[in-house]
């Protein structure tokens, strides 16, 4: 039973020496802990270095325009054609949310455009939870087979 001075990595990546038995669980599990608290600091290394060299390799769109002599196109921003689409299926999925009974409407209203909890809407409406949850169920259902036949999804 040999006692061994071992560093021990805390939680504040910082080292401290502990005395403990050779091959026990305590030895063990210093081990361990010391292993994964490397690999975390590594990976951390890692991320920070990828981080700087992006923002280092990063052009801005003053500097596109600058080289260029135009505009950039921003890739997150929709073209036109592709804004007239999304409001399009917008209002026909609004359209069929309104179609639905009032019970099932005022769940998927309160829940997917005001995201109020269907709990919470049990309380609102004076439901209990599973009848709402069933509403939900069924408002879904009858959307998906309505937004099917129009070929939205």
């Amino acid at each position: 039973m040999n006692i061994i001075r071992i560093q021990k990595v805390l939680a504040h990546k910082k080292w401290e020496y502990v005395e403990v038995v050779e091959g026990s669980d305590e030895h063990k599990a210093i081990i361990l802990w010391n292993k994964v608290k490397n690999a975390q600091i590594y990976f951390d290394k890692k991320e920070q270095d990828y981080e700087a060299e992006k923002r280092q390799n990063e052009v801005s769109m003053d500097e596109l325009r600058e080289e260029s002599g135009f505009d950039p196109v921003d890739p997150d921003e929709l073209s036109p054609e592709e804004y007239a689409i999304r409001e399009m299926i917008r209002q026909i999925v609004w359209d069929e949310v309104q179609s639905l009974p009032e019970l099932q409407r005022d769940i998927v209203v309160l829940h997917i455009y005001k995201g109020v909890s269907l709990r919470e809407i049990g309380r609102i409406k004076g439901k209990n939870l599973y009848t709402i949850q069933k509403s939900y169920k069924s408002a879904k259902d009858k959307l998906r087979e309505r937004l099917l036949e129009k070929n939205i999804f």
